[in-house]
């Protein structure tokens, strides 16, 4: 198990790979991998559960031999837990990784933390605007 303590405030942690991730270029979602949402994350799904999240990379913090990342999709925000090197913050991603819950206690309330671990991830590039 991986402590939190520090991450407490977001909602949710996840993990990357050279500058896409994990080394190995996440394909395209496929049908059978659809993009889940943030919100739709919950404690009622198992501990391990793989998922595909797609977001742009906000705040940025180093963790314990890894760093983390805040990803945000417009329905919440996770943290993502890496070893790699995080993209930087505005960057369009697609992630792939392992759902995770810590149990933490702040000011003696025990409180669940969402995060996920990431397995791969891949750069977006930005949408071009269109020339007239």
């Amino acid at each position: 198990m991986i402590p939190l303590i520090g991450l407490l405030g977001c909602g949710v942690v996840a993990r990357s790979d050279d500058h896409t991730g994990s080394g190995v270029p996440l394909s395209e979602p496929q049908p059978s991998s659809p993009i889940t949402a943030i919100r739709d994350l919950s404690p009622a799904q198992s501990n391990g559960t793989l998922v595909n999240l797609q977001g742009q990379v906000g705040k940025q913090v180093p963790f314990l031999g890894s760093r983390a990342y805040e990803l945000q999709d417009g329905t919440g925000a996770i943290w993502v837990l890496t070893t790699q090197q995080a993209p930087a913050i505005g960057t369009p991603i697609v992630v792939r990784g392992k759902v995770r819950y810590q149990q933490v206690t702040v000011d003696n309330q025990r409180m669940r933390e969402i995060y996920l671990e990431e397995q791969e991830s891949v750069v977006r590039p930005s949408p071009q605007p269109s020339s007239p």
